[in-house]
């Protein structure tokens, strides 16, 4: 047997193998952790996407009613401007919930343990523990390489959302601004 520094060389590959599978194991959490992050800022996005949806569409209500008969050279722009912020947050809004939904992530199952009482030698419970690292290594590369495209695929979702929300936030503060502005006056 090949022994260095007084450690047989079978063993120091054991030691070796599970490192490797800590090391997997904790791109796997990672990647989960990035997981509920991810969903957690597409549903704050959903929640304020449809708030602002919401007060836009209570908004465009009530100026459509005061606006009966009003003649304005630049009122189809302003209204153009309102209706956008309108659709760009509804967009929003379901890029958000695309973003949101339940996807196929793949999850490790098992306590990667050995049961030592059961084997009769050490040479036994290296050989089962490299045979376990090994199956169990290649659960934890499949699931992080799944994981990980959901994760980019979410997170683009997600970036859309935002973007959307932001034009529809550009939208209603120059709308604001104009209505300020406007030689309209409301009653």
């Amino acid at each position: 047997m090949v022994k260095y520094l007084g450690i047989s060389i079978s063993t120091l590959r054991s030691v070796e193998l599970a490192f490797q599978t800590v090391e997997l194991k904790e791109q796997y959490d990672l990647e989960l952790f990035v997981k509920e992050k991810l969903e957690t800022k597409a549903n704050n996005m959903t929640t304020i996407s449809g708030v602002a949806a919401t007060l836009i569409f209570s908004f465009a209500q009530l100026y459509v009613s005061k606006l009966a008969g009003v003649n304005y050279q630049y009122l189809s722009v302003v209204n153009a401007l309102l209706a956008a912020a309108l659709v760009t947050s509804v967009i929003a809004v379901i890029f958000s919930v695309v973003g949101w939904r339940i996807q196929e992530y793949k999850y490790v199952v098992g306590t990667g343990t050995v049961d030592r009482s059961t084997l009769v030698s050490i040479q036994n419970v290296q050989t089962q523990i490299t045979n376990h690292n090994n199956n169990k290594d290649q659960a934890y590369r499949e699931s992080i390489a799944k994981n990980a495209k959901n994760n980019r695929t979410k997170k683009e979702l997600i970036e859309v959302s935002q973007w959307f929300f932001v034009i529809t936030m550009l939208c209603i503060t120059i709308f604001s601004i104009w209505l300020l502005y406007s030689p309209i006056k409301f009653p």
